[in-house]
């Protein structure tokens, strides 16, 4: 689903959710496309407003994501979020290792 700003109907970005598992588990996968756009809230309220549906709607029991290690930004707002770090994956790519952050959230209860 597409990240609009409401009101001007600007699309910034897109959100979805990928991988739903039988056990009741789902990736978030999310983009704000321009820089100028970044940093200004609207990807945390997109996440908030994903996870709330993914918890309520879709009744998942978790929501995982994968992001660059060195990408502090994404990685506070996802923190922010309610998102914990699980770990480091790595893998052999054609430039050198390449490395991936996993965090994730829990329904409460």
């Amino acid at each position: 689903m597409g990240i609009e700003l409401v009101g001007d109907g600007l699309l910034i970005g897109g959100l979805a959710f990928a991988d739903l598992s039988e056990d009741r588990r789902a990736e978030l996968v999310i983009a704000i496309g321009e820089a100028p756009m970044r940093g200004r809230g609207y990807g945390r309220e997109a996440i908030e407003l994903a996870v709330s549906h993914a918890f309520a709607a879709l009744r998942l029991r978790e929501v995982f994501l994968r992001v660059r290690p060195d990408n502090d930004p994404a990685i506070r707002c996802y923190v922010a979020c309610g998102f914990r770090k699980e770990g480091v994956l790595s893998r052999a790519s054609g430039d050198g290792p390449m490395r991936v952050l996993l965090m994730s959230r829990r329904r409460a209860g």
